[in-house]
């Protein structure tokens, strides 16, 4: 069995990062604190580890996917931005005929 040696992480807490329980199931870790003047401690905890599986899934942001929705919505947003942009066209273009006519008229008087 291997033995690894923890790290302070903070005030009465120690961290010990290590791939040794990579595989899920159930485990059995047996801890000693080794502390200065005093008889080492010993504890034995059971301790379950995940299957693979759930470590590798992506996160879930929403269970509802608006993929289907947003794809459409696209399609309309884009069709009536196009018709809004020929009829503002289509009314320059007719607001230019007009002003030449009427200049075309005036000086013509």
């Amino acid at each position: 069995m291997a033995s690894r040696t923890a790290s302070p992480a903070g005030p009465s807490s120690y961290l010990l990062a290590t791939d040794d329980l990579a595989t899920g199931g159930p485990w059995t870790i047996t801890v000693t604190a080794v502390r200065p003047g005093l008889v080492p401690a010993t504890a034995t905890l059971d301790w379950t580890v995940p299957p693979a599986a759930v470590f590798a899934r992506q996160p879930v942001y929403s269970w509802s996917p608006l993929t289907a929705y947003t794809g459409w919505l696209a399609i309309a947003a884009l069709l009536l931005g196009g018709t809004a942009l020929g009829l503002v066209a289509s009314r320059m273009r007719r607001t230019r005929e007009r002003e030449s006519v009427s200049a075309a008229v005036v000086s013509h008087s």
